[in-house]
């Protein structure tokens, strides 16, 4: 059994996986949980059906668990509407150590139970089951309308091309949205942004849409927005050919830490590579007396070549 949780699933991407009928072979559960709630609350058996039916449903509340959705002013509200996740059950939480005004906003009594509102997006199926929708605060104002920028990313996702993907908004722009792709080798970015911009109205569009090897995560394991937002600043220092031998140090120290063979134009996270790693390739770089080397360079240039190629031009 694998089971999915921690961020919202992009059901999407499991076509390969049915596809080969692997399902038979091992269970795939997608569940809904927080930490305040230790921690699943809902579970969801993914299908073909399911996932073609309700791609964003995490299923039913298990055993010894309630879910409501509710509005800003904590009223319940119909099947199909969105609004805040509320869980109610034997795992929620205390509260928040030292912080008594924290835990008073977030844990409230209501109908004899006692509810944790999640700062979740989400609506109930006629069926109970929940679909998640994001964070609440995912929810941002551009040029004076109400973005969900999960659901700017969920349209990036229905392109057959596109493996994973993120939208944030601007750091030095706040009026504009920047969209980045896990895609296919050679894809155009641009044609996909051109497919998205036939669902998506114009101030929902992306400003510009960027290929990334991967998505940068925290060492939580969540999306690192703040790594996404130097992306958007444009590259540093420019990069200086790189000599051999800068070449075959950082492939050394790159197959070292994958423990695979390394070529000067292999991608680092095509071989295995994720951003924790990355972070402790900066170390190890460091550590043999090269420049330092920011994360998000790596992300830019991913190979042996082009992390020599920026290490040259901080000599």
């Amino acid at each position: 059994m694998v089971v999915f949780g921690g961020e919202p699933l992009d059901a999407g991407a499991l076509g390969q996986w049915f596809a080969r009928a692997r399902d038979r072979e091992c269970l795939l559960v997608n569940m809904f949980g927080i930490t305040e709630t230790t921690v699943h609350v809902t579970a969801q058996r993914l299908s073909t059906r399911t996932v073609r039916e309700s791609p964003r449903s995490v299923g039913g509340p298990i055993a010894g668990w309630s879910v409501s959705v509710r509005d800003r002013r904590g009223r319940r509200v119909p099947a199909g509407v969105l609004g805040e996740i509320w869980v109610a059950g034997a795992g929620v939480a205390a509260g928040y150590l030292g912080r008594p005004e924290l835990t008073a906003e977030k844990f409230v009594h209501d109908s004899g139970e006692r509810w944790y509102r999640s700062g979740d997006l989400g609506r109930l199926l006629p069926d109970g089951r929940l679909e998640h929708w994001g964070r609440i605060d995912r929810q941002v104002s551009v040029r004076g309308h109400r973005v969900e920028l999960d659901e700017v990313t969920a349209v990036l996702l229905e392109d057959p091309a596109v493996a994973a993907a993120a939208v944030i908004v601007g750091p030095d722009a706040p009026d504009r949205l920047f969209g980045f792709v896990v895609a296919e080798q050679g894809v155009d970015p641009k044609r996909i942004r051109r497919r998205a911009a036939r669902t998506l109205p114009e101030h929902m569009l992306p400003a510009t849409i960027t290929c990334v090897p991967a998505l940068p995560l925290t060492v939580n394991g969540k999306l690192d927005t703040d790594a996404l937002a130097e992306l958007t600043r444009g590259p540093g220092t420019r990069r200086q050919p790189a000599d051999s031998g800068a070449v075959d140090t950082v492939r050394r120290l790159w197959g070292d830490l994958l423990g695979v063979d390394v070529g000067p134009e292999d991608s680092f996270f095509d071989l295995g590579g994720n951003s924790l790693l990355a972070t402790r390739l900066t170390r190890l770089l460091a550590d043999a007396g090269l420049p330092a080397l920011p994360v998000r360079e790596l992300y830019r240039s991913p190979t042996p070549r082009g992390v020599a190629g920026y290490l040259a031009a901080q000599v």
